[in-house]
């Protein structure tokens, strides 16, 4: 606006200076400068009160809940910020804090801790630009989709979670130099249809979703602290995001309020933060003694998870199925059974 505004003035001088060497012909300047001055000055001070306000407001709002690229993308389409709820194709991401560095009495530390953590974990939501839905006690709640819609959201908050692990090794590393107990975090993720939008009154609201995928990320979070897997993802968020992830097939469950199996991952690292040997070799042997553990074959499935815990001892899911497959060994599943396990707790 100020380069159109004092072109014109240019020009128009230009004009001026023209007709009178020309023509002799004396245009008034300073009537007509004055003028587009003061229509600039204007339309500014309109813009600031209607259009900046909205913006600025906006940008107040959302700059805690979203990257920059974003807000300033919000700040060009307002409609998209409309009050009621839209039916999107997302990922609903559930990160919990546990571990021992919560467990104090001292509510200065807990909170202190706590936003430490939070602080790391959402740099990494943010930096694969997901949207902060709410901090509720221990858990963080996240979207990727929305409000600003991209294909590629199971991917991203796959990375997320990677970024999410290397982040808290090193804050791991640094609270034992201080003497500090660990916090640790357990991800549970799920993509596909949610309703999202700013749900409240026309006073006060907030931006988030709803529905049975977005539960069901809940209850995949739960499963997560079952099977000692800090960041599982649904079959819905694997096979979109496959290509760019690097992990295994956990085990494929009936969760709590579901009566149709679905498959579960472990995310364990992506290309530009791959696992290590230790961790491959338990995913290579885990994988196999999965399968025979499908094919009833009790024995060998439980030499398979036995490698497994050689190469990384303490895996939370091959002590899972190497209990089970002993279970299974006096007791056997029914005829129908097709390697699906039923949870029967939510696991929160």
């Amino acid at each position: 606006g100020t380069l159109i505004t004092f072109g014109a003035i240019a020009a128009y001088g230009a004009v001026c200076v023209a007709a009178f060497s020309g023509a002799r012909l004396w245009l008034p300047f300073v009537p007509v400068a004055m003028a587009l001055v003061l229509v600039y000055l204007v339309v500014v001070v309109y813009r600031f009160m209607t259009e900046g306000q909205e913006a600025k407001r906006m940008k107040e709002m959302f700059s805690k809940y979203v990257t920059p690229s974003i807000v300033e993308t919000l700040i060009q389409n307002p409609d998209m910020l409309k009050l009621g709820g839209e039916r999107m194709d997302l990922t609903a991401m559930f990160a919990l804090a546990s571990g021992p560095g919560i467990h104090t009495d001292d509510a200065e530390i807990l909170v202190d801790r706590l936003n430490e953590y939070f602080t790391a974990m959402t740099e990494e939501i943010f930096r694969y630009d997901g949207t902060l839905d709410k901090y509720e006690g221990h858990i963080i709640m996240a979207i990727y989709g929305a409000p600003v819609p991209f294909e590629d959201h199971p991917a991203r908050a796959c990375k997320s979670c990677v970024g999410m692990k290397k982040a808290l090794e090193q804050l791991k590393i640094e609270w034992k130099e201080k003497g500090l107990e660990p916090i640790n975090v357990t991800v549970g993720l799920n993509s596909g249809p949610m309703i999202a939008g700013n749900m409240g009154s026309a006073a006060r609201f907030s931006y988030t979703i709803m529905g049975d995928s977005v539960n069901l990320a809940a209850r995949i979070l739960g499963a997560a602290n079952q099977y000692g897997v800090a960041f599982m993802c649904s079959a819905m968020t694997y096979e979109r995001a496959k290509d760019q992830i690097t992990a295994r097939l956990v085990d494929d469950i009936v969760v709590v309020g579901k009566t149709e199996p679905i498959k579960v991952y472990e995310i364990v690292g992506s290309p530009d933060i791959p696992p290590d040997e230790a961790m491959l070799k338990c995913v290579e042997a885990y994988e196999r003694g999965f399968k025979l553990y499908t094919e009833r074959r009790w024995d060998e499935a439980m030499a398979a998870f036995d490698e497994a815990l050689e190469h990384k001892p303490g895996d939370g899911p091959s002590k899972v199925l190497r209990a089970r497959c002993e279970q299974y060994k006096s007791d056997p599943p029914g005829d129908g059974w097709q390697g699906e396990f039923k949870l029967t707790k939510k696991g929160l």
